[in-house]
């Protein structure tokens, strides 16, 4: 008489992803620098500018400087989400260190994206599922 034995077992490995939770960051802080800046050339040409008695000029300028330095820091936060271009990553993160607004969100995510150097630009790794059948006399 002779029964089979059918196992399953998962081969699961673990790797930590923390370039996803700092690119996260970079992405809310640019998304956030972004905001400041539209708001900073929008306040530049209007009449409140006048009347508060700030430069139009320097508003704009710092405007437009918010607003480069976000966008690039919005690019580099999705290249670390994605866990590619490690050192674009950090450039970016330090460039986004301009825009002041956002400076704990900036630290954080620049802090995340170093300790995960290691982990980007590899292959996925899958998990796999191995049946093996034995045969029990």
């Amino acid at each position: 008489m002779s029964t089979e034995i059918r196992e399953e077992r998962r081969l699961e490995t673990f790797t930590s992803r923390t370039y996803v939770a700092g690119g996260f960051m970079l992405i809310l802080a640019g998304v956030i620098g972004t905001i400041v800046g539209l708001a900073l050339l929008i306040t530049s040409a209007s009449a409140i500018t006048l009347i508060s008695g700030v430069n139009p000029l320097t508003s704009a300028v710092l405007g437009g400087i918010v607003l480069v330095f976000s966008v690039i820091e919005f690019v580099g936060g999705w290249s670390a989400y994605r866990g590619r271009n490690w050192y674009g990553s950090m450039t970016a993160g330090v460039l986004g260190l301009v825009t002041f607004f956002t400076l704990p969100l900036d630290l954080l995510g620049l802090i995340l994206i170093a300790l995960a150097e290691g982990q980007f630009d590899r292959p996925e790794e899958t998990t796999e599922v191995v049946t093996e059948e034995r045969r029990v006399e």
